[in-house]
């Protein structure tokens, strides 16, 4: 996932990214985003595109 600073070491071990990259970052924290996916019926009937469409009655 690269939330974990040990996970980006591996990375780093490979020589993908310099062994120093925590120091390039504030608070030495890991850089990593997620990304969500919605999975919907064909043609998105319901018209979900973001988190409030699914609280949305109906």
């Amino acid at each position: 996932t690269l939330a974990l600073a040990y996970d980006i070491d591996a990375i780093s071990e490979k020589g993908l990214i310099a062994p120093d990259w925590q120091k390039r970052l504030a608070y030495r924290s890991s850089p990593y985003t997620s990304t969500i996916v919605f999975l919907v019926r064909k043609g998105n009937p319901k018209k979900i595109r973001d988190w409030g469409d699914l609280v949305k009655p109906g």
